[in-house]
């Protein structure tokens, strides 16, 4: 609620450039309320679903199969967006692409961590995105921190990031005053 909250907050705010992350964990996925539990804060706060992005992660799709591909697309016919958090990490699978309805991978930090040092990290970030665009998802970076992994990134056709080089995690005050004083989403 308190996130929907605050987005609405920034929306009003003029920050209409911004979309909403939120991790589900398997324990709140498996839930009988999870739709509901994600539509009434949506609705109430007028956050338009296709800002928001839930993340799953891949331990989740080794569970009950059918059900989470069932409950995938009743996120997706709302027009919520999925995202795979930490590919890479687990059970990768080009299976999990084709079957289960998702728009986004995020790349694992410790991928990105190793860029620069480690030809092998550089290599299967090469090979993410790839599967990524021929999959039409989009891909976003975990954990950048340094300059040279975004060049990298960005020479790798990665075009989202995150991570302490932009930002470490803010509560709502210092995150408006970020957004505030930061040129690409200052209002102008």
């Amino acid at each position: 609620w308190k996130a929907c909250s605050h987005f609405a907050a920034l929306s009003a705010m003029g920050f209409d450039n911004l979309r909403l992350g939120i991790n589900l964990s398997p324990r709140e996925f498996d839930r009988s309320d999870f739709m509901e539990r994600i539509q009434l804060p949506l609705e109430e706060f007028g956050v338009p679903p296709q800002l928001l992005d839930i993340e799953i992660t891949e331990s989740l799709l080794m569970k009950d199969v059918e059900s989470i591909v069932a409950r995938i697309q009743r996120l997706r016919d709302t027009g919520i967006h999925i995202s795979i958090d930490d590919f890479g990490t687990r059970y990768s699978s080009l299976n999990y692409l084709r079957r289960f309805s998702v728009n986004r991978i995020k790349i694992d930090q410790s991928f990105v961590r190793d860029l620069g040092l480690s030809q092998d990290s550089y290599a299967i970030i090469q090979a993410i995105v790839g599967i990524a665009k021929n999959f039409k998802l989009n891909v976003i970076a975990e954990g950048v921190e340094t300059a040279q992994q975004l060049e990298i990134l960005h020479e790798l056709g990665c075009s989202e990031m995150q991570g302490y080089f932009f930002s470490r995690p803010l509560p709502f005050e210092k995150t408006l005053e970020f957004l505030k004083t930061t040129p690409q989403y200052a209002l102008g």
